[in-house]
């Protein structure tokens, strides 16, 4: 499930979709909490 929700905030944030909001729909669309900081680390691994 790792691996999907990563590939999803990579997805969201190359649309330009801010940290904050990427951390909502996370938590909407996955019931999963994940922080603006870890987002954050995902999206630099991929930069």
């Amino acid at each position: 499930m790792v691996d999907g929700i990563e590939n999803v905030i990579n997805s969201l944030n190359a649309k330009g979709i801010s940290n904050s909001d990427i951390e909502e729909q996370i938590r909407e669309v996955y019931d999963f909490d994940v922080s603006t900081s870890t987002i954050s680390q995902i999206t630099d691994k991929v930069s």
